[in-house]
């Protein structure tokens, strides 16, 4: 076997096993996802949010199966629940999706859903940037969202509005939303 062959093969078995390691990282992610949703779902069918305004760990609008939560018109893929309308490319989706669920993760200290059209977030005041930043991008490709910021008793307030007609993708995200509180 030639020198030049030897190394082609080497290439290409570096190559498969680096694509079998982000494969394995995705399979483990996808795994984590899951569990978190399943013990999501058992809490959302056991303890049925109040009506009128209240601390939710999930929306109103959401329809409740015998398999958990589904929301209307959208699936629970986190690659493809993004509206239509939304102008972000698809291929940067995934990474603003994560961008959420690392605030959500890290500094979401409680959610609390005042309608159908309006969700608030209290936030950590160490995320302000972060959350300012991410709200003005978001704005900029889904402008059907209303963002409100405001310092409310030593937390962040984040209020967030949308048209009836996407009040979907706001059940979407307090799921999200909740999930990570939950993690």
């Amino acid at each position: 076997m030639s020198p030049h062959t030897a190394s082609s093969v080497t290439d290409r078995l570096d190559r498969l096993a680096m694509f079998h390691t982000a494969a394995t990282t995705r399979v483990t992610a996808l795994r984590d996802q899951l569990a978190l949703a399943e013990g999501f779902a058992d809490t959302l069918r056991t303890t049925r949010p109040p009506s009128g305004p209240s601390r939710l760990n999930a929306p109103e609008s959401a329809a409740f199966h015998e398999t958990g939560p589904t929301v209307v018109g959208m699936t629970t893929d986190p690659q493809t629940w993004v509206p239509e309308s939304c102008t972000l490319p698809s291929a940067q989706r995934p990474l603003r999706l994560a961008e959420f669920d690392d605030l959500f993760a890290t500094a979401l200290l409680q959610q609390e859903r005042l309608s159908p059209t309006e969700l608030r977030w209290r936030l950590d005041l160490a995320a302000e940037a972060t959350t300012r930043d991410l709200t003005a991008r978001e704005s900029s490709c889904c402008s059907f969202f209303s963002f409100t910021i405001a310092a409310d008793a030593g937390a962040l307030r984040l209020d967030v509005q949308v048209p009836a007609a996407h009040v979907d993708v706001l059940d979407a995200l307090a799921l999200r939303a909740a999930a990570r509180m939950m993690a």
